[in-house]
């Protein structure tokens, strides 16, 4: 059995309806003692603003050595169980391709980019220039 562990990180609190629809709608119903699902709803500061998509950063690097894969999403980008079915079946070709030797696989990265670009052509949004989206707000 499979656990997934969903964090969700927020600036605004959900309401009591939100959260007991998720309650409801998001159980694991797998009778092995290694399955199971958790949802952790970790508040932020609104102050945050763009950089909330950094949250994760720390997250994954925390639990590294307790899972096997991790997904980064935002509001606005579709993950769906089809989407991380066929990483995991990439995933397994590649194993295959290199004999088994999981090792060796992991020098390979199976990677899935998704991604949105809302500016202008002209305009190229790094280190440099991220200055423009302070004022941009959802």
């Amino acid at each position: 059995g499979a656990r997934v562990d969903v964090v969700v990180h927020e600036t605004q609190p959900w309401s009591v309806a939100t959260i007991d629809l998720m309650n409801t709608r998001l159980t694991c119903h797998n009778p092995s003692p290694n399955a199971g699902f958790t949802l952790t709803v970790s508040l932020r500061s609104p102050s945050m603003r763009l950089n909330l998509v950094d949250c994760h950063r720390k997250l994954f690097y925390d639990r590294l050595e307790d899972y096997d894969v991790f997904i980064f999403s935002e509001d606005d980008l579709r993950v769906t169980p089809k989407t991380v079915a066929a990483y995991l079946h990439e995933t397994a070709k590649v194993q295959q391709l290199v004999g088994g030797d999981f090792q060796r696989a992991s020098e390979f990265n199976v990677g899935i980019v998704r991604y949105e670009y809302n500016f202008p052509p002209n305009v190229v949004i790094d280190d440099k220039t991220r200055h423009a989206s302070l004022n941009t707000t959802r």
